[in-house]
């Protein structure tokens, strides 16, 4: 008798695959009946092992044949099989994993087999997605969303972040009820390590029932549609259990318009009421995760009282500006936060709201790193000169309007002089600006920004076909190289432009590309350099393209 043992050959997978490939187009048998229904003869394309003499092999290789000995394909080797299933696309290795109970295994504990793979399933009913999870890999990311549709849709990625980070398996799910919702958790919770759930007002108690089998969760975000919505509820958390990972937590809620009655044509925002029950229900979970959580982002300044269990631990706030921002200052809770080392604030159209909000900010301030996003022009960080900030180290500045040369830079200057532990600062524009960014820079005196040793300035211009880039005369370059030379301290540069190329007429590809300059030896290790190597891959996913030295 042949061993158990087989060998499959290259050759062999390579044929299954093609074989696979035709079996799984339209009109012919599904790839799972494929695979366990083709029958195989042991004898011509299988191997022994055994280490017998070829006259025995031989003979039992013949016996085998009269005795009608064959394999399907699930009697490969795992190996073999883990091969052939690498070939497949998601929706063909979903139906293999549901063929059989030793493909259903394979495909759900080997999450290599789902790299590049995505796939968009629709069910009628839940049956079809429990299935669905039960041949996948556990799911690590989810975003759950309820909709008013009575169909299930699944979409399911493989996402690769880069650098050290672990690739996850991704699911994004629209139902019409929370039933799937406490399934998934049950069969991935000890994977789950991040969750957004859209419309929680809808079913705040069945979505704590599945939260609670989260246990490896660590950030979540919660989206309300509309808070005082819905029949009322007395949902609230057990404040015995705790989600021990559970370290960011994002907050948001629709801005619902409607109509003003005293103003045919406007529209008012209403806003949203903090006793309602979903807010008391989220509140409660915020109690029993007070001393775990760490990082919050809110949609609204509105939202903050809710942080009040936590806001004092809190080391990272991030706050979309709205309506909401010019009451800010008269929320207690902005004075508990001992303990906040990092500011993110999304200005937007409320510059000048936020601008009082940073002239007055209850001081003492411990904010190591501070980002004022979206910002229309600059007028916004004038309110930095008051000095609540002095022990800022790092900021950053995304502009989204136009920049005014004089104007703005003075702008930026009187900032800046409220800051004057600064080493870092970057500067980024989403659109083309009249000028290069780096005049902003080139025009404010070197005592201003004494420490300064990092400065990135991410520029909107859009060049074309330059290749490379930085041969090229871009008029900011100059003004580098004269920011460097003038600094007190060793300050390096960094500028990223994006180019847009055309191919042959056809094809039309873009590219960040960043130039470092820098004025100590080239053979000098420098640690900043590496700061600005970290940062720019970070940033664009690509390395420093040329490194330019600045002779004093």
């Amino acid at each position: 008798m042949l061993h158990a043992r087989y060998v499959c050959s290259v050759s062999l997978v390579l044929f299954l695959v093609a074989l696979l490939e035709f079996a799984g187009r339209e009109g012919h048998p599904p790839v799972g009946l494929v695979l366990t229904s083709l029958t195989l003869t042991s004898a011509p394309i299988f191997m022994s092992t055994c280490e017998e003499n070829s006259m025995s092999q031989t003979a039992d290789a013949a016996s085998a044949e009269d005795d009608g000995l064959t394999l399907t394909l699930i009697d490969l080797p795992d190996v073999a099989l883990l091969r052939l299933l690498s070939y497949l696309p998601a929706k063909d290795l979903v139906a293999a994993g549901q063929a059989s109970p030793r493909l259903g295994a394979l495909t759900r504990e080997h999450m290599p087999l789902w790299r590049r793979k995505e796939g968009v399933f629709v069910f009628d009913h839940v049956e079809g997605l429990v299935d669905l999870l039960q041949v996948v890999a556990p799911v690590q990311t989810l975003v759950y969303n309820l909709s008013q549709s009575q169909e299930f849709l699944a979409e399911f990625s493989f996402v690769e972040p880069g650098g050290n980070q672990q690739p996850l398996v991704s699911l994004k799910v629209i139902a019409p009820n929370v039933e799937c919702f406490k399934i998934i958790t049950k069969k991935s919770g000890p994977r789950l390590v991040a969750l957004e759930f859209f419309f929680f007002e809808r079913g705040p108690e069945e979505f704590f029932a599945g939260l609670q089998d989260a246990t490896a969760l660590e950030n979540l975000t919660l989206y309300w549609g509309d808070p005082d919505a819905g029949a009322r509820c007395t949902a609230r958390w057990p404040q015995g259990v705790v989600l021990d990972r559970l370290v960011i937590l994002n907050l948001a809620w629709g801005r619902l318009l409607v109509a003003d009655p005293e103003n045919f044509g406007a529209v008012t925002v209403r806003l949203p009421t903090l006793n309602s029950d979903p807010f008391q229900a989220v509140r409660s979970l915020i109690q029993a995760h007070s001393e775990k959580l760490r990082h919050a982002e809110l949609s609204s300044w509105y939202l903050l009282p809710l942080l009040k269990p936590c806001i004092r631990n809190l080391w990272l706030l991030h706050v979309h500006s709205d309506e909401g921002v010019s009451t800010a200052l008269q929320i207690p809770e902005l004075r508990q936060m001992p303990e906040l080392k990092e500011l993110t604030i999304n200005v937007e159209a409320f510059s000048p709201e936020v601008e009082s909000l940073l002239k007055a900010w209850p001081a003492p301030s411990d904010v190591r790193v501070l980002e004022l996003r979206d910002c229309i022009d600059l007028a916004v960080v004038r309110g930095l000169r008051a000095g609540r900030f002095k022990t800022v180290i790092s900021l950053e500045i995304t502009l989204v309007g136009q920049i005014e040369s004089d104007v703005d830079s003075g702008r930026l200057e009187e900032g800046l002089q409220g800051l004057p532990n600064l080493a870092m600062l970057r500067l980024c524009a989403k659109r083309e600006q009249p000028m290069p960014l780096t005049k902003l820079l080139s025009r404010i005196s070197v005592t201003t920004i004494p420490e300064l040793l990092l400065a990135f300035i991410e520029d909107g211009l859009v060049t074309f076909n330059l290749a490379p880039i930085t041969q090229h005369d871009y008029a900011g370059y100059k003004d580098c190289r004269e920011l460097v030379r003038r600094a007190p301290q060793p300050l390096h540069v960094v500028v990223i432009l994006r180019c847009v190329r055309v191919t042959m007429g056809f094809g039309v590809t873009q590219d960040m590309v960043a130039t470092l300059f820098f004025r100590h030896s080239v053979a000098e290790q420098c640690e900043t350099c590496g700061l600005a190597e970290t940062s720019v891959c970070k940033s664009i996913g690509a390395n420093i393209h040329k490194r330019v030295q600045v002779k004093l």
